[in-house]
């Protein structure tokens, strides 16, 4: 008999996009439970649970990704991408 392995893909808590358009916070090793993850759609935070999809940030997970260099350094990055897709190129004079 055949087994069939099937791929569960999570998808964001906030805007609903697909887990592979995330940017993991720490990425070495990949995701793990209780790891934070940035939706690269809405740019928010979101953390994988024990079963591995992802969840809200609880507060005190919010108050150590704000005060966590990297954390600010992918949500600076994220926001500095998000302007170059959404705005006009300027014009040539």
């Amino acid at each position: 008999m055949a087994e069939h392995l099937y791929a569960v893909v999570p998808f964001c808590p906030h805007c609903g996009r697909r887990a592979e358009s995330f940017r993991l916070l720490c990425e070495r090793g990949g995701p793990a439970p209780g790891k934070a993850a940035l939706c690269n759609q809405c740019g928010t935070w979101s953390v994988w649970d024990d079963d591995m999809d992802l969840r809200p940030p609880t507060i005190e997970e919010l108050d150590v990704l704000d005060n966590d260099n990297e954390a600010r350094g992918i949500l600076r990055e994220w926001g500095i991408d998000w302007v170059r897709r959404h705005l006009p190129p300027k014009r040539m004079q």
